[in-house]
């Protein structure tokens, strides 16, 4: 199957929006979760992608990224729906492309409008945990790498 790569501008930082073409989650416990941010995590030095912020929901995935290439952000996100949908599709017996469905993807041409979507991924994450119990508190690290 052809998918179409879009360019980006190299040193040009991004927001981006996936979702999935049906209306399911995408994410059922935490090892879903591991396994797709550990797998996004490995992938991008290979394609010269920073990482500045991200928030994973069961339905949606935020990220804010610099590419160094003009094809690093789209080919970073096909191996990693590639990979997670190989995982999801084994694990959970389906035969579904996960993520195959819109990518929003906007350049943030503003250090203040940079902040913005920095602090709106970061509460996107923090909007679906249960306050009354720190306990359930997943941590959500937004700067430098992350061990998981």
């Amino acid at each position: 199957m052809r998918t179409n790569t879009r360019i980006h501008i190299s040193g040009q930082t991004y927001f981006l929006k996936l979702t999935g073409k049906s209306c399911g989650a995408r994410f059922f416990d935490a090892a879903c979760y591991r396994v797709f941010l550990t797998r996004l995590l490995n992938c991008l030095n290979s394609f010269q992608v920073k990482l500045h912020a991200y928030s994973l929901r069961p339905r949606e995935i935020y990220l804010l990224a610099t590419p160094s290439s003009p094809t690093g952000i789209s080919n970073l996100l096909n191996l990693i729906n590639q990979a997670y949908s190989e995982y999801f599709n084994e694990r959970f017996s389906r035969a579904i492309n996960v993520w195959g469905g819109s990518t929003l993807s906007s350049p943030v041409l503003e250090n203040r409008f940079y902040l913005n979507c920095q602090k709106y991924i970061e509460r996107i994450a923090l909007r679906d945990l249960d306050i009354d119990d720190p306990a359930s508190r997943i941590p959500v690290p937004t700067n430098g790498p992350v061990t998981v």
